[in-house]
């Protein structure tokens, strides 16, 4: 099977590509959709580099503005609206389909997880679920939606990130796009609970 990884950067994309890596024929894509920062992009950039994995590149119109995400107004902590980018899961992977079917893969993949879904309408079993089956329609070939990670807590995908190798610290969860992590926004919160839950 050869797979059309969804790369942000991030701990979950990076650990189902060192996934991936071990056992199928995988490339890997980033998008930029509006990110008010280029942290994702340079550890997406890297994190292929090191494991050699082909890194495709994609821009998305700016249809996604205007956002809290994408202005000058901090992103705060709380888990609300905020955080919550209209449609985004949607686009990102209508839009990786239609390049994987242009170059023949077989699937596309993201990295979506329960703790997500708790939060986020597109990250859910039944959204993702509703993705694959309208892909079995977007073409004559195939092209089929792989969400391994959609039962898995973050805390799940911390401990498979350390059983692969993966170097975690080389990751970019934040919002934000300083030197380092804020700290303070949903997705830090998020991603620091897990891996001290894995640490103890």
């Amino acid at each position: 099977m050869k797979i059309l990884n969804l790369l942000s950067g991030g701990l979950d994309s990076t650990t189902m590509l060192y996934k991936y890596k071990r056992g199928a024929y995988v490339e890997a894509i980033f998008f930029d959709y509006g990110q008010k920062h280029i942290k994702e992009e340079l550890a997406a950039e890297k994190i292929c580099k090191d494991l050699g994995v082909k890194l495709h590149h994609g821009k998305l119109a700016e249809m996604f503005l205007p956002h809290a995400r994408f202005s000058a107004t901090p992103i705060t902590a709380q888990h609300g609206d905020t955080d919550i980018i209209t449609n985004r899961n949607m686009n990102l992977i209508t839009a990786a389909a239609t390049y994987a079917l242009n170059k023949g893969f077989d699937a596309v993949s993201i990295a979506t997880n329960a703790d997500d879904a708790e939060n986020f309408p597109d990250c859910t079993r039944a959204f993702m679920d509703a993705m694959n089956k309208t892909l079995n329609f977007c073409h004559t070939t195939r092209v089929e939606l792989l969400t391994p990670f959609i039962e898995m807590t973050k805390s799940d995908v911390v401990a498979m990130a350390r059983g692969l190798g993966v170097p975690i610290s080389e990751t970019w969860s934040c919002y934000n796009g300083g030197s380092e992590p804020c700290g303070t926004c949903s997705a830090c919160e998020l991603r620091e609970s897990a891996i001290l839950s894995n640490s103890k």
